[in-house]
């Protein structure tokens, strides 16, 4: 398995709350509506029978949203990715990745083949960059984070849509993780733009945590600054200053170094932050 998805799977494995009984779809991505010999349905079929599962209020979301989720199946809507068999085999794809079941070789050379799709797809139904509510039910919290994290994603597709959600959002340990494990470059100025107009210590010691491992020069001299700062609580002093050593060392800086102050008593300081849920950090 790719470090990366293991990094993200495991991470945000704990948030995970979607139901396990996925369809094992396969099948052409542009061709005819087919059932294999095999009995299995192809990837068309599949859809058309969740589709057929819908309420009319799940229509009437399907419709608006272009996307509705349903237990074990995110439900595309045709306007949204015309081709019937791409459809369900996207909407098998969306699903295992938030379910972390398996990591499928099939899933990472569809991903590949399909980035472009996909990250436009996302960048439809993202809840802050639009109107849709598809990613907003219970246990998406930070579970939806994990659809940007797929390293088979062409970052000229993906790195567009991270920086637009950072902008949208700001950044958590949420976003944060799946950044700082997928360091993109294209990211950096959007992270650099937060920066200069952030007044959060705590979340500022996370982008130049980010940023520094992306081998921006002024991180670790910033980190170093915030260490010495007397009007930083001690908790982000002490974040500030221990993150700052190990870069200066030359040691590996993991994302726990930094992911736990955001819930630490922080004082004042902290009180602008998001606060979100967190599975503990892999061994």
């Amino acid at each position: 398995m790719n470090t990366m998805t293991k990094s993200a799977a495991a991470l945000l494995s704990g948030a995970l709350t979607l139901a396990a009984s996925l369809h094992t779809l396969h099948g052409g991505y542009g061709g005819a509506t087919h059932v294999p010999q095999n009995g299995t349905p192809s990837a068309c079929e599949a859809w058309k029978e969740e589709l057929a599962k819908l309420t009319p209020s799940q229509k009437g979301a399907l419709r608006k949203d272009g996307a509705v989720m349903r237990p074990g199946y995110l439900l595309l809507g045709e306007d949204l990715v015309p081709d019937c068999e791409l459809r369900g085999r996207m909407s098998s794809y969306f699903n295992e990745v938030l379910s972390v079941l398996k990591d499928r070789d099939d899933n990472r050379k569809f991903a590949a083949a399909h980035s472009k799709e996909i990250v436009a797809v996302l960048r439809r139904i993202w809840p802050t960059l639009g109107d849709s509510e598809v990613l907003t039910g219970d246990g998406l919290g930070e579970t939806k984070y994990v659809l940007l994290a797929d390293p088979a994603l062409a970052e000229s597709d993906i790195a567009p849509l991270v920086s637009d959600i950072l902008d949208a959002e700001t950044i958590d340990n949420g976003l944060g993780r799946i950044i700082f494990h997928r360091p993109l470059p294209g990211v950096k100025p959007a992270l650099l733009r937060i920066m200069n107009d952030l007044d959060d210590p705590a979340t500022s010691i996370m982008i130049l945590t980010i940023l520094n491992k992306m081998g921006e020069p002024s991180a670790l001299p910033e980190l170093k600054r915030l260490a010495r700062d007397p009007s930083l609580s001690a908790v982000e002093r002490r974040y500030a200053a221990a993150i700052a050593a190990k870069a200066a060392r030359g040691e590996e800086i993991k994302f726990s170094d930094v992911e736990r102050l955001e819930y630490e008593d922080a004082g004042p300081a902290a009180g602008s932050m998001k606060v979100t849920v967190t599975p503990p950090a892999p061994k």
